[in-house]
């Protein structure tokens, strides 16, 4: 199986996207707290990460940056994720490679997932 670590701090999005990724055979992970981050995606060595635009003391696009700078996740597609305005923006200005608006869709996120794994 696949797997996916979902960066956000609200639980509930994290156990939807659990959720709907098992239709697609991708284990999702969460991460809550911003400093088990980077240890989880050492532990779980993702395929795809999910992470979402503002989080509790930081915000996604330094996450994006932290993650980025760690050479062994230079190649993993980063899915930002969003209810902001201009998430959508912001994320075509960052290191991801797509974007999820909050809330989503099951066809928006089937196709994320095949477009950014296709690559």
């Amino acid at each position: 199986m696949k797997k996916a670590v979902i960066i956000d701090d609200d639980l509930g999005v994290i156990e939807a996207l659990q959720a709907a990724l098992e239709l697609w055979d991708f284990e999702g992970v969460g991460v809550r707290e911003n400093k088990k981050i980077l240890s989880t995606l050492r532990e779980v060595q993702p395929q795809l990460i999910f992470l979402d635009l503002l989080l509790s003391g930081t915000d996604g696009q330094e996450v994006s940056r932290l993650i980025r700078s760690e050479k062994e996740f230079t190649r993993i597609p980063i899915i930002l994720m969003s209810a902001h305005p201009r998430g959508k923006d912001i994320s075509t200005k960052i290191d991801v490679n797509g974007f999820l608006p909050k809330p989503f869709s099951l066809d928006v996120l089937q196709h994320l997932i095949r477009t950014v794994s296709s690559h």
